[in-house]
């Protein structure tokens, strides 16, 4: 199809790749932009009237959100003869599956930084209603200009009001990086989530998800094990973990959700959270100590005066229920070692007054002569 003319402005240039329904084309529109054409035109006559409709569906949510630097940008659909075509801005670079078949795979920190980039893409999809359904390394890009991981084939998108197509024989999304419940015709929002994560383990083990055994008892995904001492921080395995959740109500409910536990599990925020809980205990035996002198000085001054002792001390009176008033966690077992050793003191120092006192009561043996 090379140097054929379609509407008598795009300019097919070559083939990029094929499939049951059709091919995908670069092409050059008359004012020399680059672009890519998606050809629908399936092999068989009696074509599914689903993937028609899946085709047609591709172009509506790329109207919608073709917008994000982030989504190619949706240039056209046309009919021509008995074929459907989509037009869309070409992403010039290499998709992370192209990277994995050339033997590279991801450390934490790339997959950390990927996790970053395409889940406020997300947040932005899911916000306008519409769910991907076909998340994988086959579609993320990374642009060659700018490095920025785009987001390609909305092909299986669909919006959440949209009664869900359903047809024996056809399959909505990529096995290994669907959901059980997306498998099952009921995708959520979270089911995209679950795709990323999946994406994501792939790319940091270099092994597909279909061939990563799994928990005979607990179904889990043993990816770990596909990890060959490839350092990862369990914290940040935690968050991979929850992503990938065959429990939908245990998953990662929202983009948002799974970007906060990724910065709780980010090690500057750790580190961070580490020193303040630091120098939070450090302020806590502060103000024991000082409390434990206070509360001394408070019992000794009537004892030291019952002794005879000539310097008086005053005090500031204190709540010696300090947790009450300072409500931090911990305060209180300080404040009660604090308030025992109080008491051992305070009772040696009573029954030193009190056997003075006694002594200094008791009648003298003088005899008086008449």
């Amino acid at each position: 199809m090379n140097s054929t003319i379609l509407l008598n402005n795009y300019r097919i240039i070559r083939e990029l790749g094929k499939g049951g329904f059709g091919k995908t084309y670069l092409a050059e529109s008359s004012n020399r932009k680059r672009c890519v054409i998606k050809e629908f035109a399936p092999s068989q006559e009696n074509a599914s009237e689903q993937a028609t409709q899946l085709f047609r569906q591709e172009a509506e949510r790329l109207k919608e959100v073709g917008t994000h630097p982030q989504i190619p940008e949706f240039y056209d659909f046309f009919e021509e003869g008995s074929r459907l075509f989509i037009v869309q801005e070409y992403i010039a670079g290499e998709s992370l599956q192209q990277s994995l078949q050339k033997g590279q795979t991801f450390t934490e920190e790339e997959i950390d930084s990927l996790l970053k980039g395409i889940l406020p893409l997300l947040r932005y999809l899911h916000g306008s209603g519409v769910i991907h359904r076909d998340i994988k390394p086959a579609n993320i890009i990374r642009r060659q200009s700018d490095g920025a991981l785009v987001l390609v084939d909305f092909g299986a998108a669909k919006r959440v009001s949209e009664t869900v197509l359903a047809k024996t024989g056809t399959m909505i999304g990529s096995v290994g990086y669907a959901s059980t419940e997306q498998m099952r015709g009921k995708t959520t929002f979270a089911s995209d989530i679950y795709s990323l994560g999946m994406t994501c383990i792939h790319l940091l083990t270099g092994t597909s998800p279909m061939s990563i055994a799994a928990d005979p008892m607990t179904g889990a995904l043993q990816w770990r094990l596909e990890l060959a001492g490839k350092p990862v921080r369990e914290e940040f395995a935690d968050v991979l973990d929850k992503m990938i959740d065959d429990v939908l109500g245990r998953r990662f409910q929202s983009a948002d959700a799974a970007l906060q536990a990724l910065k709780e599990a980010d090690p500057a925020d750790i580190t961070k959270k580490e020193e303040s809980q630091l120098a939070r205990d450090e302020e806590i035996s502060a103000l024991a100590r000082q409390d434990e002198q206070t509360t001394l000085a408070r019992f000794a001054t009537p004892a030291a005066a019952a002794c005879g002792v000539g310097t008086v001390i005053i005090m500031r009176p204190i709540v010696l229920n300090t947790s009450d008033v300072f409500d931090i966690p911990g305060f209180s077992k300080i404040t009660s070692t604090a308030m025992n050793t109080s008491q051992w003191l305070f009772i040696g120092l009573f029954l030193i007054s009190a056997v003075r006192a006694f002594t200094s009561r008791q009648p003298t043996n003088e005899h008086h002569e008449s």
